[in-house]
Protein backbone atom coordinates (compact mmCIF):
# COMPACT_ATOMS: atom_id res chain seq x y z
CA UNK A 1 0.00 0.00 0.00
CA UNK A 2 1.58 3.47 -0.90
CA UNK A 3 -0.18 6.27 0.37
CA UNK A 4 -0.02 9.79 -1.40
CA UNK A 5 -2.55 12.94 -0.63
CA UNK A 6 -4.88 12.06 -2.60
CA UNK A 7 -4.27 8.79 -3.93
CA UNK A 8 -3.70 5.07 -2.48
CA UNK A 9 -1.85 2.62 -5.06
CA UNK A 10 -2.70 -1.21 -3.77
CA UNK A 11 0.36 -3.64 -4.85
CA UNK A 12 -0.40 -7.44 -5.09
CA UNK A 13 2.37 -10.17 -5.13
CA UNK A 14 1.83 -10.56 -8.87
CA UNK A 15 3.06 -6.65 -9.51
CA UNK A 16 -1.13 -5.85 -10.38
CA UNK A 17 -1.55 -2.27 -9.37
CA UNK A 18 -4.91 -0.49 -8.37
CA UNK A 19 -5.35 2.89 -7.69
CA UNK A 20 -7.88 4.75 -5.63
CA UNK A 21 -8.58 8.74 -5.31
CA UNK A 22 -9.65 10.05 -2.71
CA UNK A 23 -11.12 13.68 -2.38
CA UNK A 24 -12.63 15.63 0.78
CA UNK A 25 -11.04 16.05 4.45
CA UNK A 26 -11.62 16.40 8.06
CA UNK A 27 -13.05 12.45 8.35
CA UNK A 28 -14.95 13.09 5.10
CA UNK A 29 -12.47 11.78 2.22
CA UNK A 30 -14.26 9.37 0.10
CA UNK A 31 -12.80 7.20 -2.79
CA UNK A 32 -13.93 8.75 -5.67
CA UNK A 33 -12.64 6.81 -8.58
CA UNK A 34 -10.87 3.46 -8.56
CA UNK A 35 -8.49 2.35 -11.24
CA UNK A 36 -8.89 -1.18 -11.75
CA UNK A 37 -5.72 -3.29 -12.57
CA UNK A 38 -7.13 -4.82 -16.05
CA UNK A 39 -7.25 -0.66 -16.90
CA UNK A 40 -11.24 -0.12 -15.98
CA UNK A 41 -12.52 2.81 -14.80
CA UNK A 42 -15.12 2.98 -11.90
CA UNK A 43 -17.00 6.48 -9.68
CA UNK A 44 -18.75 7.06 -6.86
CA UNK A 45 -20.37 10.45 -5.97
CA UNK A 46 -20.98 11.78 -2.66
CA UNK A 47 -23.02 14.17 -0.98
CA UNK A 48 -21.85 17.37 1.39
CA UNK A 49 -22.26 15.04 4.44
CA UNK A 50 -19.64 12.23 2.47
CA UNK A 51 -22.54 10.18 1.73
CA UNK A 52 -22.93 7.80 -0.99
CA UNK A 53 -25.20 9.12 -3.76
CA UNK A 54 -24.22 7.45 -6.92
CA UNK A 55 -22.02 4.91 -8.81
CA UNK A 56 -20.80 4.62 -11.93
CA UNK A 57 -19.11 1.16 -13.17
CA UNK A 58 -16.58 0.47 -15.65
CA UNK A 59 -19.35 0.47 -18.55
CA UNK A 60 -20.76 3.90 -17.61
CA UNK A 61 -23.72 2.52 -15.64
CA UNK A 62 -25.24 4.39 -13.13
CA UNK A 63 -26.64 3.91 -10.00
CA UNK A 64 -28.17 6.46 -7.48
CA UNK A 65 -29.07 6.48 -4.07
CA UNK A 66 -31.48 8.90 -2.44
CA UNK A 67 -31.21 9.84 0.75
CA UNK A 68 -33.61 11.62 3.66
CA UNK A 69 -31.67 14.76 4.35
CA UNK A 70 -32.31 14.49 7.79
CA UNK A 71 -31.30 10.99 8.72
CA UNK A 72 -29.10 10.12 5.94
CA UNK A 73 -31.14 6.72 5.56
CA UNK A 74 -31.78 5.35 1.92
CA UNK A 75 -34.93 6.21 0.68
CA UNK A 76 -34.19 4.47 -2.81
CA UNK A 77 -31.74 2.87 -5.09
CA UNK A 78 -32.27 3.31 -8.67
CA UNK A 79 -30.18 0.91 -11.13
CA UNK A 80 -28.50 1.58 -14.45
CA UNK A 81 -32.20 0.29 -16.48
CA UNK A 82 -34.80 2.88 -14.34
CA UNK A 83 -35.44 -0.37 -11.79
CA UNK A 84 -36.11 1.27 -8.14
CA UNK A 85 -35.88 -0.09 -4.90
CA UNK A 86 -37.80 1.50 -1.66
CA UNK A 87 -36.95 1.64 1.25
CA UNK A 88 -39.57 2.93 4.57
CA UNK A 89 -38.55 3.32 8.45
CA UNK A 90 -40.29 3.87 11.32
CA UNK A 91 -40.41 7.17 13.44
CA UNK A 92 -36.81 5.33 15.27
CA UNK A 93 -35.26 5.43 11.84
CA UNK A 94 -35.28 1.31 11.95
CA UNK A 95 -35.90 -0.28 8.19
CA UNK A 96 -39.63 -1.47 8.55
CA UNK A 97 -39.98 -2.50 4.72
CA UNK A 98 -38.19 -2.52 1.44
CA UNK A 99 -40.08 -2.65 -1.77
CA UNK A 100 -38.49 -4.22 -5.12
CA UNK A 101 -39.04 -3.03 -8.48
CA UNK A 102 -41.47 -6.12 -8.92
CA UNK A 103 -43.75 -4.92 -6.19
CA UNK A 104 -42.50 -7.91 -3.48
CA UNK A 105 -41.76 -6.39 -0.47
CA UNK A 106 -39.99 -7.47 3.08
CA UNK A 107 -41.14 -6.10 5.91
CA UNK A 108 -38.90 -6.34 9.31
CA UNK A 109 -40.82 -6.03 12.96
CA UNK A 110 -39.66 -4.14 16.20
CA UNK A 111 -41.00 -4.56 19.80
CA UNK A 112 -41.56 -1.31 21.96
CA UNK A 113 -37.97 -1.12 23.18
CA UNK A 114 -37.01 -1.46 19.75
CA UNK A 115 -35.81 -4.57 19.16
CA UNK A 116 -35.95 -6.55 15.95
CA UNK A 117 -38.67 -9.26 16.48
CA UNK A 118 -39.26 -10.58 13.40
CA UNK A 119 -38.38 -10.75 9.50
CA UNK A 120 -40.71 -11.35 6.81
CA UNK A 121 -38.90 -12.18 2.96
CA UNK A 122 -40.03 -11.45 -0.07
CA UNK A 123 -41.60 -14.86 -0.73
CA UNK A 124 -43.46 -14.64 2.87
CA UNK A 125 -40.98 -16.79 4.95
CA UNK A 126 -40.86 -15.65 8.65
CA UNK A 127 -37.25 -15.60 11.00
CA UNK A 128 -38.12 -14.61 14.44
CA UNK A 129 -35.78 -13.26 16.87
CA UNK A 130 -36.22 -13.72 20.82
CA UNK A 131 -34.58 -12.40 23.91
CA UNK A 132 -33.67 -13.66 27.35
CA UNK A 133 -35.05 -10.64 29.30
CA UNK A 134 -36.49 -7.20 28.67
CA UNK A 135 -33.54 -5.49 28.91
CA UNK A 136 -31.31 -7.38 26.92
CA UNK A 137 -30.78 -5.72 23.51
CA UNK A 138 -28.59 -8.99 21.66
CA UNK A 139 -31.55 -12.08 21.01
CA UNK A 140 -30.74 -14.94 22.56
CA UNK A 141 -32.61 -17.11 19.78
CA UNK A 142 -33.55 -17.45 16.52
CA UNK A 143 -36.23 -19.16 14.41
CA UNK A 144 -36.59 -19.73 10.74
CA UNK A 145 -39.69 -20.69 8.82
CA UNK A 146 -38.92 -24.48 9.12
CA UNK A 147 -38.81 -24.35 12.62
CA UNK A 148 -34.94 -24.71 13.21
CA UNK A 149 -33.84 -22.78 16.29
CA UNK A 150 -30.41 -21.25 16.41
CA UNK A 151 -29.05 -20.19 20.12
CA UNK A 152 -26.45 -17.36 20.81
CA UNK A 153 -24.78 -16.72 23.66
CA UNK A 154 -23.07 -13.04 24.58
CA UNK A 155 -20.93 -11.42 26.92
CA UNK A 156 -21.87 -8.35 29.47
CA UNK A 157 -20.37 -6.23 26.58
CA UNK A 158 -21.83 -7.87 23.65
CA UNK A 159 -19.43 -9.99 22.72
CA UNK A 160 -20.75 -13.23 20.69
CA UNK A 161 -19.31 -15.99 23.58
CA UNK A 162 -20.96 -19.20 22.16
CA UNK A 163 -22.94 -19.72 18.56
CA UNK A 164 -25.34 -23.01 17.86
CA UNK A 165 -27.02 -23.86 14.99
CA UNK A 166 -29.67 -25.52 14.42
CA UNK A 167 -27.68 -29.19 14.12
CA UNK A 168 -26.35 -28.50 17.49
CA UNK A 169 -22.61 -27.62 16.69
CA UNK A 170 -21.19 -24.70 18.37
CA UNK A 171 -18.60 -22.11 17.50
CA UNK A 172 -16.98 -20.42 20.57
CA UNK A 173 -15.29 -17.22 20.52
CA UNK A 174 -12.32 -15.90 22.54
CA UNK A 175 -11.95 -11.56 23.26
CA UNK A 176 -8.56 -10.30 25.34
CA UNK A 177 -9.38 -7.52 27.33
CA UNK A 178 -9.40 -4.71 24.78
CA UNK A 179 -12.76 -6.40 23.29
CA UNK A 180 -10.61 -7.28 20.45
CA UNK A 181 -11.37 -11.48 19.02
CA UNK A 182 -8.27 -13.49 19.17
CA UNK A 183 -9.40 -17.15 18.66
CA UNK A 184 -12.89 -18.69 16.99
CA UNK A 185 -13.23 -22.31 17.49
CA UNK A 186 -15.58 -24.76 15.74
CA UNK A 187 -17.04 -27.95 16.29
CA UNK A 188 -14.91 -29.99 14.15
CA UNK A 189 -11.85 -28.54 16.37
CA UNK A 190 -10.95 -26.10 13.51
CA UNK A 191 -9.50 -22.83 15.47
CA UNK A 192 -8.57 -19.53 14.05
CA UNK A 193 -6.34 -17.25 16.14
CA UNK A 194 -6.01 -13.18 15.68
CA UNK A 195 -3.25 -11.09 17.47
CA UNK A 196 -2.71 -7.43 17.53
CA UNK A 197 -0.15 -5.23 18.60
CA UNK A 198 0.09 -2.43 21.55
CA UNK A 199 -2.15 -0.09 19.24
CA UNK A 200 -5.07 -2.66 18.46
CA UNK A 201 -4.20 -3.58 15.04
CA UNK A 202 -4.24 -6.55 13.48
CA UNK A 203 -0.98 -7.88 12.78
CA UNK A 204 -1.53 -12.03 11.99
CA UNK A 205 -4.13 -14.09 11.49
CA UNK A 206 -3.35 -18.09 11.48
CA UNK A 207 -5.53 -21.50 11.16
CA UNK A 208 -5.45 -24.41 12.36
CA UNK A 209 -2.64 -26.09 10.53
CA UNK A 210 -0.38 -22.94 11.55
CA UNK A 211 -0.84 -20.77 7.81
CA UNK A 212 -0.56 -17.27 9.06
CA UNK A 213 -1.67 -13.64 7.28
CA UNK A 214 0.65 -10.89 8.73
CA UNK A 215 -0.56 -7.45 8.02
CA UNK A 216 2.44 -4.41 8.71
CA UNK A 217 1.78 -0.77 9.09
CA UNK A 218 3.74 2.69 8.53
CA UNK A 219 4.49 4.95 11.83
CA UNK A 220 0.45 6.43 10.59
CA UNK A 221 -1.12 3.39 11.72
CA UNK A 222 -1.78 2.99 7.48
CA UNK A 223 -1.84 -1.16 6.25
CA UNK A 224 1.03 -1.17 4.14
CA UNK A 225 1.66 -4.98 3.24
CA UNK A 226 -0.46 -8.22 3.75
CA UNK A 227 1.75 -11.29 3.83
Amino acid sequence: YQYEQDRITVTDSLNRREVLHTEGGAGLKRVVKKELADGSVTHSGYDAAGRLTAQTDAAGRRTEYGLNVVSGDITDITTPDGRETKFYYNDGNQLTAVVSPDGLESRRAYDEPGRLVSETSRCGDVIRYAYDNPHSELPATTTDATGSTRQMTWSRYGQLLAFTDCSGYQTRYEYDRFGQMTAVHREEGISRYRRYDNRGRLTSVKDAQGHETRYEYNAAGDLTAVI
